[in-house]
């Protein structure tokens, strides 16, 4: 890390913390944001208000990739760029997401001064204070990407990135190794280590990457007791949200302007604009998600939510968080629930399981038959874990 970029973190992160002491309401919040959303739509949007740009998804930001970015790249290039197959240019780094929720690797630009931003907020937000004593972070991800390079010379933060691309066991000699104080990773390789008794005792693990469902979140207090654990929810096209003290996820609300769209069964689906990135537009982003607001003792005025699972994956219009509550309310230690299509669903149980009380309970809150079946079932290695899931 150049020392140019070790002040840049260092400034993202002091900045961080100090609005998060001075934002002591929801009126002070929203009007610094809106201070901050004017002169962004202005100066990097082109627009003068937020209701003069479209709604996209990834469909739409992919088609129109070049129109997004301030160096008018293509997909193509972008891509051929981050796989290595054309130099990136100067200044910037181009990634792509992981793509193990849509099957579709999404490229994705940042310029090196944005790549430190988030690393000093991302350090604010999960480490406060402690960032200054320089903890051992592990990161345990599909992939790497240039974000988690800003912090891996051990100059920042002494950090390990550990691929689970070669498989969890793969993983444990240089994670036991490095022996983290603080552990990212997504919850079905948590719930992993958790069962195996690995060789660790970090102070802090946050989930991320995917939901946390009960049963990974009890198998990991189980397998660490001693540590805090919390959650982050990002993805390629931003921070979303950070857990507090309490456990609550709080909308990044300090970097990201985020429109809660109705989306039925109580759910909402975030539309995000990223008004702290220059390099590329990601303005009223379709997630993709569907979320639910909570309430929070901590205080802060940063909007509190559960995420509910994929607008994608919805069955029979109900939420997979609906879904999963009814199978594993009604018993079951851990299950799979897979539709094709308007086909009959497919509910797996593991052996061993009562399956008369989920199958009736899917049944009920359906109003429709559910095919039964019994299998062995692992946290998937490559792909993201969704115990709920539609495919067209």
């Amino acid at each position: 890390m150049t020392l140019r970029g070790a002040a840049i973190a260092l400034g993202a992160c002091a900045a961080t913390l100090t609005r998060a002491a001075l934002f002591s309401d929801r009126a002070r919040l929203e009007a610094w944001q809106a201070r901050r959303m004017r002169r962004w739509l202005r100066q990097t949007a082109g627009v003068e208000g937020l209701q003069d740009l479209p709604i996209m998804d990834r469909a739409a930001l992919m088609a129109g990739f070049a129109a997004h970015n301030r160096l008018g790249l293509t997909a193509e290039a972008a891509t051929a760029m981050a796989e290595g197959r054309a130099a990136p240019p100067p200044g910037h780094h181009v990634g792509l997401s992981t793509g193990t929720t849509s099957g579709v690797r999404m490229p994705y630009l940042i310029s090196e001064a944005e790549r430190f931003i988030w690393l000093g907020t991302i350090l604010a937000k999960t480490l406060g204070l402690e960032a200054l004593r320089r903890p051992r972070v592990a990161v345990a991800l599909p992939r790497g990407s240039a974000l988690y390079d800003a912090a891996g010379d051990g100059r920042a933060l002494p950090l390990c990135f550990v691929s689970l691309g070669a498989g969890f066991s793969a993983t444990l000699p240089a994670l036991e190794g490095f022996a983290p104080d603080v552990l990212v990773a997504p919850p079905r390789y948590l719930g992993w280590l958790a069962g195996r008794r690995a060789r660790l005792s970090p102070r802090r693990i946050y989930a991320a990457a995917e939901v946390l469902d009960p049963p990974e979140r009890a198998a990991i207090r189980a397998g660490f007791p001693a540590a805090r654990l919390g959650e982050i929810y990002m993805a390629t096209e931003g921070l979303f949200a950070v857990s507090c003290g309490h456990g609550t996820l709080h909308l990044a609300e300090d970097r990201v302007h985020v429109e809660l769209t109705e989306a039925g069964d109580g759910t909402l689906e975030p539309v995000v604009t990223d008004f702290t990135r220059r390099a590329q537009v990601m303005a009223r982003y379709r997630t993709g998600d569907l979320v639910r607001l909570v309430s929070c003792p901590c205080g802060s005025p940063l909007r509190a939510v559960v995420v509910a699972g994929r607008v994608a994956d919805r069955i029979g219009g109900i939420a997979p968080d609906v879904l999963r509550d009814a199978v594993l309310g009604a018993g079951a230690r851990d299950f799979r629930l897979a539709q094709v299509g308007d086909e009959t669903p497919v509910l797996t149980l593991p052996p061993g399981s009562e399956t008369a009380g989920p199958r009736v309970a899917l049944e009920t809150l359906l109003g429709r038959a559910v095919t039964l079946q019994v299998a062995r079932l692992a946290p998937p290695e490559t792909t993201k874990l969704r115990r709920v899931m539609r495919s067209p």
